[in-house]
């Protein structure tokens, strides 16, 4: 998500696609990767997923799931598209190592790039939808995707935070609480923190 709203290139998805979607989807069968081709008035183009339309398509993909996420963040919004995902082959269920029942996202041939992100937001969805009801936050000033409680609460991201511009020193202070990179140390600590 942030990669596209950062204009990704070609490249940038198919390394997305062989790397870290192909480690999310390795639990169902495998199929072709391709996006699908733009029907013209005068016939085929000879890149179909060349340039403008490249970008559209990661675009269209981008904003559907802007809008999941949103859908995702609302009491009682789960059965809808659950159900459809589940019905259109977007995850398929699997037994663990357990005997426990899991959905894992699919890899179909010729699936369109909007409803492969989309399966993976949804199976994310089914193994903690406390989570998208407690924390998601689609910011609405930078449409970044963020799980953050008090971002919710407030309604947009910790990029858009307010600063006093008082800088307080001594033992304790705001100041030493804060890393390298001007994230409070709690943030970077967290999981997500750690991941970014």
């Amino acid at each position: 998500m942030d990669g596209v709203a950062h204009g990704w290139s070609k490249f940038d998805l198919a390394m997305w696609l062989a790397g870290p979607y192909a480690h999310a989807t390795r639990f169902a069968p495998r199929g072709e990767r391709t996006l699908p081709d733009r029907p013209t008035q005068n016939g085929p183009e000879s890149d179909p997923l060349g340039g403008e339309r490249l970008h559209e398509v990661m675009d269209n993909a981008r904003m559907h799931s802007l809008a999941l996420c949103e859908e995702l963040s609302l009491p009682r919004s789960d059965s809808d598209f659950i159900d459809d995902a589940i019905a259109r082959g977007l995850l398929t269920p699997i037994e663990d190592h357990r005997g426990s029942l899991l959905w894992v996202p699919v890899d179909a041939a010729r699936m369109r790039l909007c409803d492969r992100v989309r399966s993976l937001f949804v199976v994310d969805y089914l193994l903690a939808p406390h989570l998208y009801l407690e924390s998601l936050l689609v910011c609405q000033r930078c449409e970044r995707i963020v799980f953050d409680i008090n971002a919710k609460q407030v309604g947009h991201c910790s990029l858009h935070r307010h600063r006093s511009g008082i800088v307080v020193s001594g033992h304790g202070s705001q100041a030493e609480s804060e890393d390298a990179s001007g994230q409070d140390a709690g943030y970077a600590e967290s999981t997500f923190g750690q991941a970014g």
